[in-house]
């Protein structure tokens, strides 16, 4: 729609956008809570934050997006275990034939992708590569070998230092949405993590 608009209306719209640059403070948004699907409308939990902008706004926030995610992709900060928010980059990435057998921004901004995957690089390389994925918000812990005691001490530890890592980073995890499961050729093993 913005690009049908007047030569005129253009010379304003970039004096807008310039301005918005230099005064560093972005159009009008408004922030309104939807309530997640089969969820207690009583609990705040239960609100997914959308931000709604103008086209205006979003116009800057994928100008400023384009610049900021750049830096990540051009150089080594995102780790190939985070498909997840990124261009060219699905689900598909993580099932490939070299693996064996994951506080929030609010949704509906241009930059909140990009903003979300720098937030979390450092939690991505603290982790062992080869024991974990990543994709968006989600992340796949495992660990494996012949000993299932000696796997679940492993995987222990590795959620102690994601428990550190999130309380540094005033980041939750979800238990509502934790799961673990234990892959053995032996019905005889139960063990509790």
């Amino acid at each position: 729609m913005l690009a049908n608009i007047s030569p005129n209306a253009k010379d304003v719209l970039l004096k807008l956008l310039n301005r918005t640059w230099t005064s560093g403070v972005l159009p009008m948004a408004v922030l309104v809570p939807v309530l997640k699907k089969d969820k207690n409308v009583k609990a705040s939990s239960s609100y997914r934050p959308i931000l709604l902008t103008s086209m205006i706004c979003k116009t800057i926030e994928r100008m400023v997006n384009a610049r900021l995610v750049y830096y990540p992709e051009c150089n080594p900060y995102l780790d190939k275990a985070q498909a997840g928010l990124r261009q060219n980059m699905t689900t598909t990435d993580q099932l490939g034939s070299s693996k064996s057998v994951s506080k929030g921004l609010p949704q509906g901004s241009a930059l909140s992708c990009t903003l979300f995957l720098c937030y979390m690089i450092d939690m991505i390389e603290n982790e062992a590569s080869e024991t974990r994925l990543a994709y968006a918000d989600y992340l796949i812990l495992w660990q494996h070998g012949t000993n299932v005691e000696h796997a679940a001490d492993a995987l222990t530890r590795d959620l102690a230092l994601l428990k550190e890592y999130c309380a540094h980073w005033k980041m939750s995890i979800n238990t509502t949405k934790t799961v673990y499961s234990v892959f053995s050729k032996s019905n005889q093993y139960q063990c509790k993590i």
